[in-house]
């Protein structure tokens, strides 16, 4: 496994109730901690290669055609973090070559791929691709519907919860952002406010919101479903 965060942990107890073997990738450049191996050993030791971590000009372009050529031959890589960290033409390489066995892509270094992607366009039964839907489960869309039935309903009772931000108070950091020249990224079904201030991103965890105002009497209190 390369990352070992929240969604690594669930990875590696599913995994352990198949009786598979875990080793987790130390970071390049770090002593090995416990539990740990250097991630080059964990590369070139393991039938299935999970890719979790979050994507930073350290992990972008980790694996990379020297990273694929260590793999083993009926090695699998599986990428469920973001589509940078793999690199995609020397993924394409690899795979008809034997390189390893195959892939699974929920990402791609482009999102949506509105000019083209080399792995979509391949026409290879190998990688298999997935439109961003890894976390889409039957358990998971009906916490989120109950969580947003949960925010309708506390709102309707007049107690209001997990409220992120009033319309006057996004406008206001909309225009700060701006200002400061702070990317602010929105699109039709959610907001996700991305600053390069550090303590305005961690008040916000990257919350998702549903694009729409309640209708109270300031008209102007925004619910939440879900946190990405």
């Amino acid at each position: 496994m390369i990352g070992h965060g929240a969604l690594d942990k669930r990875v590696e107890q599913i995994a352990r109730g198949f009786e598979m073997d875990i080793t987790i990738g130390e970071r390049r450049g770090d002593r090995s901690r416990a539990g740990r191996l250097p991630l080059d050993e964990v590369i070139a030791r393991s039938d299935v290669l999970v890719v979790l971590c979050p994507l930073t000009e350290e992990t972008r372009g980790l694996m990379g055609s020297r990273e694929l050529s260590t793999m083993k031959p009926d090695s699998l890589l599986i990428n469920c973090a973001r589509g940078g960290i793999v690199d995609e033409p020397a993924l394409l390489d690899a795979i008809p070559r034997g390189v390893i066995a195959g892939a699974g892509v929920d990402v791609l270094s482009g999102e949506p791929p509105t000019s083209g992607n080399v792995l979509l366009e391949a026409e290879l039964p190998n990688p298999i691709e997935t439109p961003r839907v890894a976390w889409i489960s039957r358990e998971s869309q009906q916490i989120l519907a109950d969580q947003l039935v949960d925010n309708i309903e506390a709102w309707q009772a007049g107690s209001a919860q997990n409220v992120v931000l009033r319309w006057s108070e996004r406008r206001r950091e909309v225009r700060r952002g701006m200002h400061r020249g702070n990317p602010i990224c929105v699109n039709e079904y959610t907001e996700t406010v991305r600053r390069s201030d550090r303590r305005s991103s961690c008040i916000r965890h990257r919350a998702r919101v549903i694009n729409m105002r309640c209708l109270s009497a300031s008209g102007s209190t925004w619910i939440y479903a879900g946190v990405d």
